[in-house]
């Protein structure tokens, strides 16, 4: 499930390498392009949501992902997606640390307009043209006019993460992206004072 990468234990070592990168100004970018449905009725029978109500929606939409092998879904107001586009408009690139086995990988994202596609940083580092994703988050805003909701899904690339990776992926991408001024500074950080970001205080706001 983990694709032999061996977690990535936060060492100066990785965060002097994380920095140098940062130095940069990520001027690159992801180097694949969207595998994921780029409309919701590509996803689901969008009609049948279109009559249905918003609590029947939400089940709808639960149910539907509840079981399945690499999704996750989600739903959030079509005001907090505003929000969230808007912040992913201004600061498009980040990193997040994912816990894993008693450490971390870090995986670098990305967004482009409703979709944020995120790869492993080490492979982005070594070159950001062939990094290939693990996890893409679309923002489908379809029912947003009538029903007032974002439907949010999350595909993971099995291969590399699995789905309780990606559900952890998830939280950490709506409390940074919708969060309070501690997590949108270090947003804006990250894109605007690379030379300051303190890796160690991201960490400590993922825990």
């Amino acid at each position: 499930m983990y694709n032999g990468c061996r977690t990535q234990v936060l060492t100066s070592k990785m965060k002097a390498g994380l920095r140098n990168q940062i130095s940069k100004r990520w001027s690159g970018s992801l180097g694949f392009s969207m595998p994921a449905a780029k409309q919701l009725k590509q996803v689901c029978k969008l009609p049948l949501l279109e009559k249905s109500s918003t609590g029947q929606i939400k089940t709808i939409w639960s149910e539907y992902h509840k079981d399945h092998q690499y999704a996750i879904g989600d739903i959030i107001k079509s005001s907090e997606a505003d929000s969230l586009l808007n912040h992913a408009r201004k600061w498009p690139m980040f990193v997040f640390p994912v816990r894993k086995e008693g450490g971390y990988f870090t995986l670098v994202s990305q967004w482009q307009r409703n979709h944020c596609l995120m790869t492993y940083l080490e492979d982005y580092k070594l070159n950001p043209n062939a990094a290939q994703p693990w996890c893409i988050f679309s923002l489908y805003n379809e029912l947003a006019e009538t029903k007032g909701i974002t439907l949010i899904r999350a595909e993971v690339f099995l291969s590399k993460m699995s789905k309780d990776d990606g559900e952890q992926l998830l939280r950490l991408v709506k409390r940074f992206y919708l969060g309070d001024k501690k997590h949108t500074d270090l947003l804006h950080t990250f894109a605007k004072e690379p030379k300051h970001f303190d890796f160690q205080k991201l960490i400590a706001l993922c825990a």
